[in-house]
């Protein structure tokens, strides 16, 4: 009985769950940075060991693009968290190391980012009448002691 003959090695072994999330993560950013189809089956044949055909390629771009639509779907509400919560830890980072510039600069971009400009020239409340409060009690107690001149 002649002896059986094997199928030919496969070059590459079938990727990983992991190993693809991998290369759609590097095709979505090189699609980012503007690659066109060419430039990104280019790069996988030069600069990885992915060994992969131009149709595999193309199967991650497909899934690079749903990736990219799912990123678009963003809120306004979240992204507007996002920037006032980066402008405010930015705030405190200026403040700490006493960049008045700095925290005036992040203080101006959150009025801004707000339009607090256009609505307190709108709506600006009415100055409270003599001798009104809008602070607690101890709240006041702690604002007449701070406007006291330090002996």
């Amino acid at each position: 009985m002649p002896p059986k003959k094997s199928a030919p090695a496969k070059p590459f072994a079938k990727a990983t769950h992991a190993e693809i999330e991998l290369r759609v993560t590097t095709v979505y950013g090189l699609i980012v940075a503007g690659c066109t189809r060419a430039e990104i089956v280019r790069y996988s044949t030069e600069k990885t060991t992915w060994g992969v055909s131009p149709r595999q390629i193309d199967d991650y771009i497909a899934q690079a693009t749903v990736q990219l639509g799912e990123a678009s779907k963003t809120t306004r509400s979240v992204e507007l968290g996002k920037a006032l919560s980066r402008l405010n830890d930015l705030y405190a980072k200026s403040l700490r190391i006493q960049d008045y510039k700095a925290c005036l600069s992040m203080q101006k971009e959150i009025s801004t980012l707000l339009a607090l400009h256009a609505t307190a020239a709108v709506a600006a409340p009415a100055a409270p009448a003599a001798g009104a409060t809008h602070m607690p009690p101890d709240a006041e107690d702690w604002a007449k002691h701070c406007e006291k001149p330090h002996e």
